[in-house]
């Protein structure tokens, strides 16, 4: 929420594209990847990249990401993949439109279903066929508990993938997880 909530803007940074793509290097860096590539340090399994937090496909987010994308390029250093956890409501660019995965986070009443089918829809119309994943609302462990089988049976009804929100059981609702 800091980045729309005025009394959380200085939580938001302000740098460029190529910086925060030397950050997210720097986080990968360990030992055993000196260079901070998108590789598992232990299996060697290459890792996606994860846009989330707030709305992430605003049109400051978009352009963001895709310069992080092209900084990470150049240096050759790519993700296997990008996802974008999407309410859904914002218009994608052509250049944010090539390729990806949708996922929502869903909750079990059949209102929230609906909205999601209706912007599934709109992605298909614009000619969007990414994968569709959903994960369950909940920030804390007990809300999860309480609708994920549910969501996940939604979801599979439909023909749809099923994600975790792993950190929610791992790490609670802390900041940075």
């Amino acid at each position: 929420s800091y980045t729309w909530a005025k009394k959380f803007k200085k939580l938001m940074g302000h740098e460029t594209p190529t910086a925060l793509a030397g950050k997210i290097v720097d986080i990968l860096k360990t030992d055993t990847n000196a260079n901070g590539l998108f590789l598992h340090p232990n299996s060697r399994q290459h890792q996606h990249l994860c846009f989330t937090g707030g709305e992430p496909l605003m049109i400051t987010g978009q352009a963001a990401s895709m310069g992080i994308y092209r900084a990470l390029e150049k240096r050759a250093n790519l993700p296997s993949s990008m996802t974008y956890e999407t309410n859904g409501t914002q218009k994608l660019t052509a250049e944010c439109s090539n390729n990806g995965q949708l996922k929502f986070v869903v909750g079990s009443e059949q209102r929230q279903w609906e909205e999601l089918e209706n912007t599934v829809r709109k992605f298909r119309e614009a000619g969007i066929e990414w994968p569709v994943w959903i994960m369950p609302t909940g920030a804390r462990e007990e809300e999860q508990s309480a609708t994920a089988g549910k969501v996940a049976e939604e979801a599979f009804k439909r023909g749809y993938n099923v994600a975790a929100r792993v950190h929610v059981y791992l790490f609670g609702n802390a900041i940075g997880t």
